[in-house]
């Protein structure tokens, strides 16, 4: 055989050989010193499937105060991460949660400084100031494999929970936001993250009786448009409520529409979330 066909040979028996990664790939942090996943590497820190990991960045031996940005690589779907300005992990001051929406080799978060929605990951960032890179503790959760898969817990974990709402009707377009939970329970009453634009909502790894509701007034008023919703199982790995304009009840959940001017859905203002502690834990 001419030798440029041995070698074709080989190189597709090569390439037959090529397996994906195992389940349970270790994942990586790194943490870089400017922005956009650029400047100086800082310090990385591995992550594997149900890692739960509370630190400082002083006890992972990573420099203090200069930390802008994060490459995750080999990113799994659920994940969560929270970076707090105060070295104990205390929320009153500077903190960001980060949640990754999709699995990928690599997803750049370009900077902890703000809230929003991107491709592989949502953002919220909370208590801002002028200082700049003052990362000082972080939480990474990242969910388990078998049993535990899309659960969002890892060993000793605390429960993770995820309430996204959607541009379009069940849980199509954009994922306008992403309300998280690191302990349940959990209550949050605000003006939702983007006005006047949600159409739909997902509940993931919450407890049954999860209740929200969602007001076209800003102010939570329930005399205009509101509805209340009802979990009726635990959303593992999630449940889908396509609109807000009924009131019916699904095997999954029940909801009740408050009519005023028939004019919520994409309407939605302002929101109530109230997740209660699941049952035996």
């Amino acid at each position: 055989m001419p030798r440029i066909g041995t070698v074709l040979l080989a190189v597709i028996a090569i390439v037959g050989c090529v397996r994906p990664p195992p389940t349970g790939t270790t994942g990586r942090l790194v943490f870089y010193a400017g922005n956009d996943g650029q400047g100086k590497v800082v310090c990385t820190v591995p992550v594997k499937d149900g890692t739960f990991l509370r630190s400082t960045f002083a006890e992972r031996a990573c420099g203090n105060d200069e930390i802008h940005s994060l490459r995750y690589e080999n990113a799994k779907q659920d994940a969560a991460l929270w970076i707090y300005d105060r070295p104990d992990c205390g929320d009153s001051e500077d903190n960001t949660v980060i949640t990754f929406t999709a699995s990928a080799p690599s997803v750049v978060v370009k900077t902890f400084d703000e809230s929003g929605t991107h491709q592989g990951y949502d953002i919220t960032y909370s208590h801002p100031n002028d200082v700049k890179g003052k990362a000082s503790c972080f939480i990474v959760n990242v969910p388990g494999t078998g049993p535990q898969a899309n659960t969002g817990l890892g060993k000793g974990a605390k429960a993770v929970a995820f309430v996204r709402f959607y541009e379009g009707y069940g849980a199509s377009q954009s994922n306008i936001c992403t309300y998280t939970a690191n302990t349940l329970p959990f209550f949050l009453k605000e003006r939702i993250c983007k006005n006047d634009e949600a159409k739909s909502v997902t509940f993931e790894n919450t407890p049954p009786g999860s209740s929200l509701y969602v007001h076209d007034a800003t102010n939570y008023a329930t005399s205009d448009d509101y509805s209340h919703i009802v979990t009726l199982r635990e959303a593992r790995p999630r449940i889908v409520v396509w609109y807000f304009e009924v009131t019916e009840t699904k095997p999954d959940y029940a909801i009740r529409y408050y009519w005023e001017d028939g004019r919520l859905d994409g309407k939605v203002s302002s929101i109530i979330i109230d997740l209660p502690k699941p049952p035996g834990r």
